[in-house]
């Protein structure tokens, strides 16, 4: 299926490794621009080269911590007219609530809310002014199921073999390639949605 977004540009947070490079790739493979994003510039390269492997050149780093102001204009005048934004970051780190400072809440809000808040804020305006754009925020499961031991990442905003009805982990490329359909042509009326890749662990209902 052609998803419509060929020559697209896309930025992809948190991209060198992981959920997030999954997504590029895909995104890649689509026809997209992508703008990958990482604090590591070693690590950048690789996921350069990875992607440029498949889907010729098409990547584009960019070096930048996106929990700071200057990270995330970095990032926005590396691609000021994208047409894409997916939203990724580090989760805070499992423990409990004596665990954790002031500090410890600023820096978890700070990742997992207010990064992606500002980023959309930033780029919203010309995805409206372009009438093209998709905003995609990957959270943690637990954000609609709590545990307490991830109170900083469920205030904010991943899971043992043996907890997924699955029984298995998702691959990346699972999680890419649904990312990258959410962002086509064919999807331009969902919204607001939240998708739920979890191998059927979700107790709930809704």
């Amino acid at each position: 299926m052609d998803l419509g977004i060929k020559g697209r540009k896309a930025i992809v947070c948190a991209s060198s490794q992981g959920l997030g490079l999954a997504c590029a790739m895909s995104l890649a493979r689509e026809g997209c621009t992508v703008f990958i994003n990482g604090r590591d510039e070693s690590r950048l390269d690789r996921a350069v080269r990875e992607i440029e492997a498949v889907t010729g050149p098409r990547a584009t780093q960019v070096v930048a911590d996106i929990n700071t102001d200057a990270g995330r204009a970095k990032l926005v005048v590396a691609c000021p007219e994208a047409d894409i934004l997916i939203n990724n970051n580090a989760g805070p780190t499992p423990g409990e609530l004596k665990d954790w400072d002031h500090a410890a809440w600023l820096v978890a809000l700070e990742a997992n809310m207010l990064a992606p808040i500002l980023l959309i804020r930033a780029l919203l305006p010309g995805m409206r002014q372009r009438r093209f754009g998709r905003i995609v925020n990957i959270t943690s499961a637990m954000v609609k199921s709590p545990r307490a031991h991830m109170g900083l990442s469920t205030a904010a905003r991943a899971r043992i073999v043996e907890t997924i009805a699955a029984k298995r982990f998702g691959r990346p490329e699972e999680f890419g390639d649904a990312c990258a359909y959410l962002c086509s042509a064919q999807a331009g009326f969902i919204s607001g949605q939240n998708l739920q890749l979890d191998g059927g662990s979700y107790r709930g209902l809704v």
